[in-house]
């Protein structure tokens, strides 16, 4: 399909954010299965909710617009998948897999932030005032859950680094 438009643009990244939120479920569905620590699973199970609120957002938003998603494939996301992949078959320790696993959250949540505020930017040039509201509530969910990770990440970090920087020593 031909991109001829502002409009046909933000359809595309717009596809490409369900696509990639949806993939995210099923990251963060892995995660929680990997991640048995409480303060890693918290905020890990509270953004999985969150995600899965978002698709429904999304998909909100293309019905405003009389549209369907595309069918896109994110390479990015793909590639964080691959990312994670590769980093379970070095076989880390449960601890050091968590730590991993809380800092790949956060980087997500750091490039969905940047794709909504591009999203935002988008639709409030085209006056898209109702879809201009769902995205913020999404971006808010999405600052909020970086900062939760980011939080657990920390104490997670100041209560296991310094027992496994002991074992290696």
């Amino acid at each position: 399909m031909p991109m001829q438009s502002p409009q046909d643009l933000f359809i595309h990244e717009l596809s490409c954010m369900h696509a990639f939120e949806q993939q995210n479920v099923q990251m963060l569905q892995q995660m929680l299965q990997e991640v048995k620590d409480p303060t890693a699973r918290q905020p890990i199970e509270h953004h999985l909710e969150e995600t899965r609120e978002q698709v429904t957002l999304l998909e909100q938003c293309f019905q405003s617009l009389g549209q369907q998603p595309q069918q896109v494939t994110v390479a990015t996301a793909q590639g964080m998948k691959q990312d994670h992949d590769t980093f379970v078959k070095m076989q880390p320790s449960p601890e050091l897999l968590t730590m991993y696993n809380l800092g790949a959250a956060s980087k997500t949540e750091h490039l969905e932030v940047a794709a909504y505020r591009t999203l935002i930017n988008m639709a409030t040039v085209m006056g898209q005032k109702e879809i201009v509201r769902t995205l913020r509530q999404i971006l808010n969910q999405e600052e909020d859950a970086v900062n939760e990770l980011e939080a657990a990440s920390r104490q997670l970090g100041r209560q296991q680094i310094p027992q496994l920087m002991k074992q290696v020593a």
